[in-house]
C-alpha cells in the first residue's frame, strides 16, 4: 500500500518541476519582449525612416523599423545567463531523475495489473460466493494444512533434536567403551605377566620336585603316598560301581513293572470283543485308515491302486491279504487262513492288524453292513489267539461297495498292518 503514495509524491515531484519549468520560460520571454519594447521607444538621436501612407495602409502587417542604432544582444546579458544555468540545471536534475521516474512508472504499471488481478479474484470468490461455493471453507482448510504442516515441521525438529542428543550420547558410550577396551587390554597384559611369572615358579616347584625324586629317601616317601591315594582312588571307584550298579537294578526293576502292567493292558484289550462298532474305538492309526478308505468309495481301480499305495507313507499302513468269501457267507475258508499265517508269520513283533469288511451291492444296506461286520470279525478273531505279546488286532466294516469291480470282488476282507 505504501508503494502508490510513492507514485503520488513522485507525480507531484515531477508536475511541480514542470511549473517551474514553465514560469521560467514565461518569466525569460517575458523579460526579452519587454527589452525589445524599451529599444523601439527609446529616445535616441538616430532617426526613423518616414513612410507615406500608402505604405503604412499596404503594409499594415509587414510592420518594418528601421533602427539605425541596435542595442547589445539579449543572450550576452548576464541575467539571461543566469537563468539559462539554471535551465540547465534543472535540465540535468530532471535528466537525472527520468529514470527513477521511468521505474517507478513501470512498478505502477505491474502494481496495477496485480491489482487488477486481485480484484477479479475478489469478483471470482464473491461470485463463487453468492453462487453457493465455499471459498471460506477452502481458505480455512489451507490454513489448516499450513497449521499441521508446521505441527509435523515442529515435531520433526524435536525428534532431530532427540536423535541430536542421542548420538551425542551414543558417542560418550563409545568413548566410554574405549577406554573400558584399554583398561582391560592393560589388564590382560598384567595378567600375562602374572601368568608367566607364576608359570615360572611352577616350572622352579617342578624342579625341585624332580630333583627330590632324584633322592632315594625321599623317592620311598612319595611312593609311599602315592600307593596310599591309588589305594583311595580304588576304594572310591568301588563304591561308585556298587552304586552305579545298584542304580541300573533299580531301574530294570522299574522298567519290567512297567511292561507288566502294559502286557496285562494288552491280554485284557485282546479279550474284549475285536469288533469296533464305531471308528472311535479303533487306534487313532486306525482311526486315519478308516477315514481315508471311506473316502475313497467311486474312484476306479486304476484311482484305488495309486492312493493304496499312499497310505504307506500317509498313515504309515500296508495291505498284506484280501480274504474273499462267498456270496451271503462269512466262514473262512482253509486257503486264507493259510494265507493269513503266512503274513503273520513276517509280521514285525509290534504290528496292529486291521480287517475291514465289505460286500456286494446286492441286498439291503443293513443286511450288508451286518454281513461285512461279520466277515471281518471272522478274519480278526482268527488272527488274534496267533499274536505276541506286543501284537493286537481289531474288525472294522465299511459296509456295501462296488469299488473293486464284479460283485464277487467286493464280498472281501482286507488285512492292514500298521507298523507302530
Amino acid at each position: 500500500m505504501s508503494q502508490p503514495n510513492s507514485f503520488n509524491a513522485t507525480e507531484k515531484v515531477v508536475t511541480t518541476l514542470t511549473i517551474l519549468v514553465g514560469l521560467l520560460i514565461c518569466s525569460l520571454c517575458f523579460t526579452k519582449c519587454k527589452k525589445g519594447e524599451n529599444i523601439i521607444n527609446l529616445d535616441s538621436p538616430y532617426k526613423h525612416k518616414e513612410h507615406t501612407s500608402t505604405e503604412l495602409s499596404h503594409g499594415a502587417h509587414n510592420d518594418s523599423v528601421a533602427v539605425t542604432h541596435t542595442a547589445p544582444p539579449i543572450k550576452e546579458s548576464k541575467e539571461y545567463k543566469q537563468l539559462e544555468n539554471k535551465i540547465q540545471s534543472l535540465q540535468a536534475q530532471i535528466d537525472k531523475t527520468q529514470p527513477t521516474i521511468n521505474t517507478l512508472q513501470t512498478e505502477k504499471t505491474l502494481l496495477e495489473e496485480h491489482v487488477d488481478r486481485l480484484n477479479a479474484t475478489l469478483r471470482t470468490i464473491a461470485t463463487g460466493t453468492a453462487s453457493g461455493g465455499d471459498e471460506e471453507g477452502a481458505i480455512s482448510a489451507m490454513q489448516n494444512l499450513i497449521k499441521e504442516k508446521g505441527d509435523i515441521i515442529s515435531q520433526l525438529k524435536q525428534e532431530l533434536a532427540s536423535l541430536t542428543k542421542i548420538a551425542a550420547s551414543n558417542d560418550s558410550q563409545v568413548e566410554a567403551f574405549k577406554k573400558k577396551i584399554e583398561t582391560l587390554n592393560m589388564e590382560k597384559d598384567v595378567l600375562a605377566r602374572r601368568s608367566q611369572s607364576q608359570l615360572d615358579e611352577l616350572r622352579q616347584k617342578i624342579s625341585e620336585l624332580e630333583n627330590a625324586l632324584n633322592d632315594s629317601d625321599s623317592s620311598k616317601i612319595f611312593n609311599k603316598k602315592l600307593a596310599e591315594q591309588e589305594k583311595q582312588w580304588q576304594e572310591k571307584l568301588d563304591q561308585l560301581k556298587v552304586a552305579h550298579q545298584l542304580q541300573l537294578t533299580q531301574e530294570i526293576d522299574t522298567l519290567n513293572t512297567k511292561n507288566d502292567k502294559l502286557l496285562m493292558i494288552i491280554r485284557k484289550e485282546k479279550t474284549k470283543n475285536v469288533f469296533a462298532e464305531t471308528s472311535n474305538e479303533l487306534m487313532p492309526s486306525a482311526q486315519s485308515l478308516v477315514s481315508n478308505l471311506d473316502a475313497y468309495e467311486g474312484d476306479d481301480q486304476t484311482q484305488l491302486d495309486t492312493l493304496y499305495s499312499g497310505l504307506s507313507t500317509l498313515v504309515n499302513a500296508e495291505r498284506k491279504a484280501v480274504v474273499k468269501f462267498n456270496k451271503s457267507s462269512w466262514t473262512l475258508r482253509q486257503s486264507y487262513k493259510e494265507k493269513i499265517q503266512e503274513v503273520l508269520a513276517q509280521s514285525t513283533p509290534n504290528s496292529y492288524f486291521l480287517a475291514v469288511g465289505y460286500a456286494d451291492p446286492k441286498g439291503s444296506a443293513a443286511g450288508n453292513r451286518k454281513l461285512s461286520k461279520n466277515r471281518a470279525t471272522e478274519v480278526a478273531e482268527y488272527i488274534k489267539p496267533k499274536l505276541s505279546d506286543m501284537q493286537f488286532t481289531q474288525a472294522y466294516y465299511l459296509g456295501e461297495t462296488s469299488r473293486f469291480g464284479a460283485p464277487e470282488e467286493n464280498r472281501i476282507v482286507e488285512i492292514w498292518e500298521i507298523t507302530q
